[in-house]
């Protein structure tokens, strides 16, 4: 009888533990299946897909239109639970230059939660805003959601602070420098957006900056701005004058669904809906030295290739095939002294589009070697574009560069960017899955030097700095493709020793 009592009790044992095994697997796959739900309730994710199409087609249409009304109340539960997701979401899948910054990010969205009471819809977007910025990332960033837009458009021009575009009743202020606002001198009220900026340098963190001198709500909720009263100090010709100039309220902030190629996606479009008649008045130069409209192009002048590479992407009307057979056919024909790539206005793309160009260009100055290669960069270079700018640095002789300080790092960076957006409150952000490290040890050292690399500020530094004054602005002067065409002579020493005796 012993062994039957014992097969019983063990088998009444294992039945117990059964039970307990199911009843936790329930509770998990419970937690779980929750848990997700939660996620996908508050996070809504876009297709890598669709990312491409857009980029790739002319072909779209919007659909599913709503109106964000973003100073409504938003419960403290919504709040958190957004931030949470946003949280956890970006902890799971974006990549990290740096295991510390986890903690420290992570602390900024927990603080974020013990301050949920009394939200609205822009509250939630400013306050994820200030800790998207801590990631130091140019490609993480946030879709802003906004309810004024300014009297006044404010620019920076070699340094200084320009109005280049008005409503019809300030017209006459074009062309004025911006001194200061509410008595904060110009440089001050940047150092109040800080918190805001994203880049891994200071010159992409400095370009964001200057974006968002054209924000009202950043503004006021640094305390730059009022409701009421906004006194811009301006310079115009060589009077002081202050005037107080309001933002105005704006129409309906939409977002609407996209069209791709009539197939449906998630993709998000932001509009603010304005009259015709509300149109900006924009200061217009002379002439526009770039077409920035065109996503590539190019042009010859005198014994100069210029490539006008303005965008990584192409669509129905600018394909990259088209424009790699068109500087193929030029380097077939022509014998070059300089071939000049121009990225000053690329934020980038994808980064493969230039392989085949670089691959001719490369042959070409093997065959040709005393054609000089110049590469134009500026704080707008970024992402792709500044793989483009690495490529030829480091890989072919005869390499100047010219410009301003570059956006994109030459140190880390991250990439394949993916998009995601927040329900019923439509906040937009990017993140990043791969992280890219430069390898400078394995490069050919007698073809690269590194002096244009600054790797204490993590930017790429121009042989030549140029930048463009309010007066070239003006007339459509171009310093920095000027100083690219330039005559330079003969630069060989021994050549010029020769001459000595001849």
């Amino acid at each position: 009888m012993r062994p039957r009592i014992i097969i019983k009790v063990m088998d009444m044992l294992q039945r117990q533990t059964l039970s307990k095994m199911i009843k936790l697997a329930v509770v998990m796959i419970f937690f779980i299946t929750t848990t997700s739900f939660v996620k996908q309730d508050e996070i809504i994710t876009i297709s890598q897909q669709d990312l491409i199409d857009l980029r790739s087609t002319n072909n779209i249409e919007e659909y599913d239109s709503s109106v964000i009304k973003v100073n409504d109340p938003i419960s403290s539960e919504k709040y958190k639970n957004q931030v949470r997701c946003i949280r956890d979401f970006m902890i799971d899948n974006h990549v990290y230059y740096e295991a510390q910054n986890i903690d420290e990010i992570t602390n900024s969205y927990n603080k974020l939660l013990n301050d949920s009471q009394n939200k609205t819809v822009l509250d939630l977007s400013l306050d994820l805003m200030k800790v998207i910025s801590k990631y130091k990332q140019g490609h993480v960033s946030l879709n802003a959601v906004y309810t004024a837009r300014p009297s006044v458009v404010i620019q920076k021009i070699n340094g200084k602070y320009y109005i280049i575009g008005t409503t019809d009743k300030y017209k006459n202020l074009i062309g004025s420098e911006v001194i200061s606002i509410n008595n904060i001198k110009i440089k001050d009220v940047l150092d109040r957006l800080e918190d805001y900026a994203i880049g891994e340098n200071e010159s992409l963190r400095n370009c964001t900056k200057n974006s968002f001198l054209n924000n009202h709500e950043i503004l006021k909720k640094e305390n730059v701005m009022t409701e009421t009263k906004n006194i811009y100090e301006l310079k115009t010709g060589d009077k002081i004058i202050k005037l107080d100039i309001p933002f105005e309220e704006s129409k309906d902030f939409i977002v609407s669904k996209l069209k791709i190629n009539g197939r449906k996606t998630d993709l998000l479009k932001y509009n603010q809906k304005t009259d015709k008649n509300e149109e900006y008045n924009i200061t217009k130069p002379l002439s526009y030295p770039v077409d920035v409209n065109r996503l590539h192009y190019i042009e010859t002048k005198e014994n100069n290739l210029i490539l006008r590479y303005n965008s990584c992407t192409e669509n129905d009307n600018y394909k990259i095939e088209k424009f790699t057979k068109d500087v193929c056919d030029k380097l077939d024909n022509n014998n070059f002294s300089n071939i000049i790539i121009d990225l000053r206005y690329n934020s980038g793309g994808n980064s493969s589009y230039i392989f085949d160009i670089y691959r001719k260009m490369l042959a070409y100055q093997r065959a040709n070697p005393k054609t000089k290669i110049k590469v134009l960069v500026s704080d707008e270079t970024y992402s792709a574009a500044g793989d483009c700018a690495l490529l030829f640095v480091k890989n072919f002789h005869n390499v100047e560069v010219i410009g301003k300080d570059s956006g994109f790092p030459v140190l880390t960076s991250a990439g394949n960017v993916e998009g995601l957006y927040t329900r019923d409150t439509y906040i937009g952000i990017n993140y990043c899955t791969t992280v890219f490290r430069q390898h400078y040890e394995y490069v050919d050292s007698y073809l690269f030097n590194y002096m244009n690399f600054d790797f204490d500020r993590n930017t790429m530094t121009p042989d030549f700095h140029a930048e463009k004054s309010y007066a070239d602005y003006m007339i459509g002067n171009d310093p920095a493709m000027n100083y690219a065409l330039r005559e330079e002579g003969n630069s060989s020493l021994l050549d010029k020793i020769k001459g000595l005796f001849n």
